[in-house]
């Protein structure tokens, strides 16, 4: 709180609320509402307050009122806000991420932010959720049997791991145990040979698609470099040609970008902070070997994992839209807030910035979509009919709602 601040013809209190003022990140964004008070002793319901608005960042990292309130009105001794030639505000910081948005996040264990981002990512997501729910277990009562079912060790958990290497170990394993789930797609692999009349294919399942994002200006410029032809050098593989085809698509599309590349000279993985565009709707027909016109591809943005990497770590974080209807929750841990569609879009791009012209290490990394056709309100998936195990609660919204998902257990 500022001492005074000059006003014409009245001395005002200015009173800020500064952010991470230690922090020389360039990565960091923080959108808070907060109400700034100064206590009346005599009567707390006289205590003078003024509610503020405002996304953090490295350029404006603080926010208040140059004038917040009247000089003479705090010092004068009859009003009741000062005590021992002080006036005080308070310096607790509280932020109830369910009263704010509806929902709640997860702490931090350790380095488990690349955990809690999926998880968040995967429980939005009603059909994953519920396929997880009916994975069996060895006990209800621990994390570890959940854990253990995903194929990750006790340690494992409390590790830093990369958030693109855990979606695939969790993708695989929810699809081992629980067949059928809304993640699995059929693609084909075709290899000609050139020197002779022949050529070979092979078909596989795949759970997500790793796309390559260096000098790429858009995720459709990274499709066509995946599906292109690609000549192979070498002995055995001399004058050979290899070409990729989705036979099908997912309910659920989750893309991989690939922002990480091994340096040999440094023997270390660096980071691609390269501007490469998503967008919300995403039409995949045109990278379909067989298209169905009376079922298009069309696939909605659902959530955006993003990495921040500079000088002071890595951290990871998860933008989603919950219920399908363009509301956006920031899922940062134990802090859930909302914030606006060109937050989660524009902002994680990557590339340069336009006035300090630096690169941004926060960008996207992992994106999720969901199959227009397969949604009913929210992002609830057309299935067959929606019933949880005996005595327990629906886990998705029911085929008539719009409401979006169902967050479990209820009331909680």
């Amino acid at each position: 709180m500022e001492d005074e601040t000059k006003r014409p013809h009245q001395k005002s209190v200015g009173f800020f609320l500064q952010s991470n003022a230690e922090s020389d990140s360039t990565s960091r964004t923080c959108h808070a509402q907060a109400m700034l008070k100064i206590i009346n002793y005599g009567d707390d319901e006289k205590s003078f307050s003024r509610r503020i608005s405002h996304l953090f960042f490295h350029k404006e990292n603080d926010w208040g009122f140059s004038n917040f309130m009247a000089w003479s009105e705090v010092t004068d001794p009859e009003k009741g806000f000062i005590e021992d030639d002080k006036a005080d505000a308070p310096d607790e910081v509280a932020w109830d991420s369910k009263k704010q948005t509806g929902y709640v996040g997860l702490k931090n264990h350790r380095a488990t932010c690349y955990i809690n981002s999926l998880l968040q990512t995967f429980f939005f997501t009603n059909q994953l959720r519920k396929a997880v729910y009916m994975m069996q277990t060895e006990g209800g009562d621990s994390s570890k049997s959940l854990t253990k079912s995903f194929g990750w060790e006790i340690l494992d958990s409390f590790m830093q791991h990369d958030a693109q290497q855990l979606c695939g170990v969790l993708l695989d394993n929810v699809e081992k145990k629980v067949k059928g789930t809304c993640v699995e797609g059929k693609m084909v692999s075709y290899i000609q040979h050139k020197e002779v009349d022949y050529r070979s294919d092979r078909r596989e399942d795949y759970y997500d698609i790793q796309l390559s994002i260096e000098g790429k200006k858009n995720i459709f410029e990274s499709f066509v470099d995946y599906m292109a032809e690609e000549q192979k050098l070498g002995n055995m593989a001399h004058r050979k040609q290899r070409k990729v085809k989705f036979l099908t698509s997912p309910p659920v599309l989750h893309l991989q970008l690939m922002r990480f590349m091994y340096d040999p000279q440094t023997n270390q993985n660096i980071k691609i902070n390269d501007r490469c565009e998503f967008p919300k709707q995403l039409p995949f027909d045109e990278f379909l070997k067989k298209t169905d016109p009376k079922d298009p591809a069309n696939y909605i943005l659902h959530a955006v994992l993003v990495h921040s990497r500079d000088n002071h770590g890595r951290h990871y974080v998860v933008y989603l839209n919950p219920k399908g209807d363009g509301k956006w929750c920031k899922f940062d841990d134990d802090v859930v807030s909302r914030c606006t569609k060109k937050e989660v879009i524009e902002h994680n791009y990557g590339g340069h910035d336009d006035n300090l012209s630096v690169p941004h290490c926060t960008n996207a990394y992992v994106l999720a979509y969901i199959r227009e056709s397969k949604l009913i309100g929210g992002t609830t998936l057309r299935r067959e009919k929606d019933q949880g195990s005996e005595g327990s609660p629906s886990l998705y919204a029911s085929a008539g709602s719009l409401r979006g998902p169902v967050l479990w257990p209820p009331g909680k």
